[in-house]
């Protein structure tokens, strides 16, 4: 067949193979063609083989399941090297001859979206011989590649083929530049077995951080900083007490300011492992505040250096991160620099190991990123955060102040209580920074760090209960026992919450009493069985009788619930039209709507169009009755409710909680009037009374608008219900 008879077998328009006319076992594109078009050789038969030219860049336009669908006969496909757009699906058997590298992948020439499609195309779309076996290019993208998409694409691609990849890096080392040698090391310092950093002495820290402090940059960077030797003199050895050699501290101090990727560097952990903690932070500490209020309370120079931030973040203690949290509201409020300098810092701290540190991220939703780096299970970080802190099986600890015996016992709030055994008397407060010598391990923890820690575990704990209670979220019986039965200082927590097990047709509610065994509805022992899955129980699953029950078994037994569970309102409906109109012609302030954004609502909209709150759950329409936009709309401005639509009715759990969020705006408002009557009404017709965080919530209004009958019958409520946790410090009769 001649070439112009070759030729006429493909249909091509402006560079795209549209269709493939011909009936030849070798199929050999012309030069020239640029993009293949979706189902371009379907139905070829007697294909046996196909060979694109080097002119190729996109394979395919489409989905790629339809190139070659039903092509018998065909095994071969042969590529050329400018493809920038791989996407099709090939039959196992097939077999790709690649070149030996792709262009597209040099000189940064494709966008980050186009990367990462192209690296998934080729490495993981397909199996056997279909997939690209060259990890050089994957390696050189992941070295040289700034966008977190395609690094973390890179990522599962050279860890999937961990053993091939190892290799190449080792080969590329010697050949790269100071940023991408610096990256390839972390990564051997982290994966490779056989060539990973071991610093044991002393000795071998110094000679690493002598062989690997990068003088210029380093030195530039403390310049920059203006951390001087004075500073860094006194990081001392944790060993022998004596200062380590300036390059040692320099090299720990400025390493993670290097890291453009957030993952730990084995090495510099090594070597910080052998210092004074409280020297370094103390060292990172100084360097903090001098960037933060002396130098420029506005923020500029500690944002322009938030590569130190990293470094701060990774060592920071427990009371460091605690101040960090103070001020995460105020960059909030410094635009779009506050908030991009906020989110690197919460990433940041998913490098510290501190259990202050996890629990906040925990807390803010952000603890997948620390899970992602440990390369663990998400759950299973989040069940790890739940020690246990030795105590024994009466909820206590026993151990030796300045000579002295007590007992610090958890109490069902999860507050400590310390009793003094040799007067026999509780102890109301401590000298601050009190060390106990554990009795039972002879180990020394600082009390007050303890009370700050457990305090942690109990809000966030409070916040995933509330979670589960919400969306009816469940826990393998295991998993269930594992945190609340057998950890001592949950299970006085979880002694206030009514719990659901459920295992095919088998139902039953029971709760968990101190020794550690459980009662069911009617107050008889029941043994909880191995399989089947355990939630916290809902009252629109109980009836009447199950939840005046259960209420009498928590009333005769002091306790009252740290979340409204069996308090929380069963509110019937079957339809939207059932709820629609529920607050139709409400009036209440603006001041009163805002509320709703501390419960978990995106206020916005136009005057145009009308006005909503949302949260994800139920949507709440409403306008001012006049033209005026959210931001200039003022405390007192009237709100006219219209109407309520649900996103999703099969979501029961979650709307009848919204609802009774937003049945709650007319009580805010009497709270806000200063109506005690309303008040005590509403108070009394609750089951079990109030919850916690609604108590809090309710102070706050009643402050704000001082409103001081409302304030002095709730701040009574508190006082006779919630011990050790008072009331924000503002808030004052």
């Amino acid at each position: 067949m001649s070439q112009v008879d070759k030729d006429r077998d493909f249909d091509i328009v402006d560079g795209q193979l549209r269709k493939y006319l011909g009936r030849q076992k070798h199929v050999i594109v012309p030069d020239g063609v640029i993009a293949v078009q979706e189902a371009a050789f379907e139905n070829s038969v007697e294909a046996e083989r196909v060979d694109f030219p080097d002119s190729v860049r996109i394979l395919v336009l489409g989905w790629g399941a339809k190139v070659f669908a039903a092509c018998p006969h065909l095994h071969t496909l042969k590529l050329g090297k400018n493809i920038e757009h791989f996407n099709l699906s090939l039959p196992p058997k097939t077999q790709v001859l690649f070149p030996k590298r792709f262009e597209a992948f040099y000189g940064n020439a494709l966008s980050p979206e186009d990367t990462a499609r192209l690296i998934y195309g080729l490495y993981c779309r397909n199996e056997g011989q279909a997939r690209y076996q060259n990890f050089q290019d994957v390696v050189y993208v992941y070295l040289t590649h700034s966008s977190p998409k395609v690094t973390e694409k890179c990522m599962a691609v050279i860890l999937s083929n961990l053993e091939e990849c190892v290799t190449i890096f080792r080969k590329m080392l010697p050949t790269l530049e100071e940023k991408p040698q610096e990256i390839a090391r972390r990564f051997l310092s982290k994966y490779d077995r056989l060539g990973a950093v071991k610093i044991n002495t002393r000795e071998e820290a110094e000679q690493y951080c002598r062989e690997n402090y990068h003088q210029c940059l380093g030195d530039q960077r403390l310049g920059e900083l203006k951390v001087g030797d004075e500073v860094l003199s006194k990081i001392r050895y944790r060993e022998t007490g004596r200062p380590a050699p300036l390059t040692v501290s320099r090299f720990v101090f400025t390493q993670y300011m290097r890291i453009d990727r957030l993952e730990w560097d084995e090495a510099c952990d090594q070597i910080a492992q052998m210092l004074i903690p409280r020297d370094l932070q103390a060292a990172l500490e100084t360097t903090y505040v001098d960037l933060s209020e002396g130098r420029d309370a506005g923020g500029a120079a500690l944002f322009a250096h938030r590569d130190f931030m990293t470094a701060y973040c990774r060592f920071a203690s427990p009371d460091q991160v605690r101040a960090l949290k103070e001020k995460f509201a105020q960059w909030e409020e410094w635009g779009e620099r506050g908030k991009a300098f906020l989110a690197h810092l919460l990433q940041a701290l998913a490098l510290n190991e501190t259990l202050t540190a996890l629990l906040l991220l925990d807390k803010l939703g952000k603890l997948a990123f620390a899970a992602k780096i440990r390369r663990i299970p998400l759950d299973k970080l989040r069940d790890s955060l739940i020690p246990d802190f030795g105590f024994d099986q009466d909820g206590s600890l026993y151990g030796e102040i300045e000579g002295k015996r007590y007992r610090i016992t958890v109490l069902p709030d999860l507050s400590l209580e310390a009793f003094d055994m040799e007067t026999g008397k509780i102890v109301n407060s401590l000298p601050p920074r009190t060390q106990i010598a554990l009795a039972h391990t002879g180990q020394t923890i600082n009390f007050d760090e303890l009370k700050l820690t457990v305090k942690e575990i109990k809000d966030n704990q409070l916040a995933f209960l509330k979670h589960q209670f919400v969306t009816g979220a469940t826990r393998t019986v295991a998993a269930w026992r594992r945190i609340y039965a057998e950890n001592l200082l949950l299970r006085k927590f979880a002694a206030s919450i009514i719990w659901s097990y459920s295992h095919k047709r088998e139902k039953e509610t029971f709760r968990i009493v101190d020794e550690g065994s459980f009662i069911d509805v009617h107050g008889s022992p029941w043994l909880l069985p191995e399989a089947g899955n355990v939630s916290v129980a809902h009252p629109l699953n109980l009836t009447g009788a199950e939840i005046a029950s259960w209420s009498k078994q928590l009333r005769d037994a002091g306790i009252c619930q740290p979340i409204g569970q069996l308090s929380e309102p069963v509110i019937p409906f079957s339809s939207l039209d059932d709820i629609k109109n529920r607050y139709a012609g409400i009036v209440i302030p603006f001041g009163i709507v805002k509320y709703l954004a501390q419960q978990g609502y995106k206020i916005y909209g136009s005057y145009e169009h009308g006005y909503e709150a949302d949260n994800n759950i139920v949507r709440l329409h409403f306008d001012f009755g006049v033209k005026i936009a959210l931001n200039q709309a003022g405390e007192e401005d009237p709100v006219y409710i219209r109407t309520l639509t649900a996103m999703n009715l099969r979501r029961t759990r979650a709307i009848n909680h919204s609802l009774a969020v937003l049945d709650r705006l007319p009580i805010l408002k009497a709270v806000k009037n200063d109506e005690i009557n309303h008040l005590i009404e509403y108070i009394e017709n609750k089951n079990l009374g109030l919850d916690e965080d609604e108590t809090e919530a309710y102070l706050n209004i009643a402050n704000k608008y001082q409103s001081f009958k409302c304030m002095a019958e709730l701040m009574d409520y508190k006082n006779k219900h919630f011990r050790f946790n008072a009331i924000q410090s503002e808030i004052k009769l």
